[in-house]
């Protein structure tokens, strides 16, 4: 919840970020319930690792794009269904920005997971992210060229 609304301006602590979410919550934008579950440590190692630094840079740029809805067409047989059909698609998309080299897509992830469980969870996660894909390049007529699962259990992120 608070990676929708949290506000990428660099030069995190964790003292700067409870403030930050303390400011949030004051202006209506988290709940209360939602600190008391926050691992302020994860948070600073996300905003201090090397795709939470570029998200900062594109959020200054205005080229940041956060909770992006979208609804779209696709085949059935993508999902895991049997083929012939069209299935109506809704989801949100975490972040994704702009680069000189095309769009970086990011989805967080909160699932428990081990290192040796790394290809299954990217895997798991695959289709959606394709699908993700397809929305970006769709809505924004730019090719996504980098797609990142970033995983808070283990602070690390993922490349699909």
């Amino acid at each position: 919840q608070v990676m929708k609304v949290i506000p990428f301006e660099g030069n995190e602590t964790i003292p700067i970020i409870k403030q930050r979410v303390q400011k949030l919550i004051e202006q209506s934008y988290l709940l209360a319930h939602d600190e008391k579950v926050l691992r302020y440590d994860r948070l600073l190692t996300f905003f201090q690792s090397d795709i939470g630094l570029q998200m900062e840079q594109a959020s200054h740029l205005g080229l940041l794009k956060r909770e992006q809805l979208f609804v779209m067409s696709v085949p059935s047989e993508r999902l895991g269904y049997k083929e012939g059909e069209e299935i109506l698609v809704q989801g949100m998309i975490d972040a994704f920005f702009e680069t000189e080299n095309g769009i970086v897509l990011v989805d967080y992830k909160t699932d428990r997971i081990e290192q040796r469980e790394e290809k299954e969870f990217i895997e798991k996660y695959r289709t959606q992210m394709e699908v993700y894909k397809e929305a970006i390049e769709k809505i924004t007529s730019k090719k996504v060229t980098k797609i990142y699962l970033y995983s808070f259990f283990q602070s690390k992120c993922l490349e699909v």
